[in-house]
């Protein structure tokens, strides 16, 4: 997947030291600005250097935050916690509720319905159902 990202990356068109200097920057800026980033490198001595760094745990740097990737993914991943582990105080709690009333009143209308919105629940995409 990196490799393809990677791929894909390289054949967009455009300047990455242009992009984050401005057109405005001089050619003295941006040849140092491509010296630090590794841009005067051949592309596959690059993305084998970035694989290396990141097989040893160093993710690189953001360029457009300029902080390592890698606290930029644990902040995320706490509030990605967070909200799993209030989908599941919800969730779980709800799904055996329901569960149990369309188990004690089999075959009439509360079990028919909360069938059909658990039918209709799994049909949805998940970003449909994630809205909700």
């Amino acid at each position: 997947m990196s490799l393809g990202v990677f791929v894909v990356s390289e054949l967009l068109p455009g300047d990455v030291a242009i992009f984050i200097l401005g057109q405005s920057a001089t050619p003295e800026t941006l040849a140092v600005l491509r010296a630090q980033l590794g841009l005067n490198e051949p592309a596959p001595l690059r993305y084998v250097t970035w694989l290396l760094g990141f097989l040893r745990g160093d993710s690189g740097r953001s360029l457009a935050l300029q902080v390592p990737i890698s606290d930029l993914v644990l902040s995320r991943t706490a509030n990605s916690f967070v909200l799993a582990g209030l989908a599941l105080v919800i969730t779980v709690p709800l799904s055996i509720g329901l569960g149990l009333i369309a188990a004690l009143r089999q075959g009439r209308f509360a079990d028919r319905a909360i069938t059909l919105v658990g039918i209709s629940g799994l049909a949805l995409p998940e970003f449909v159902t994630g809205v909700f």
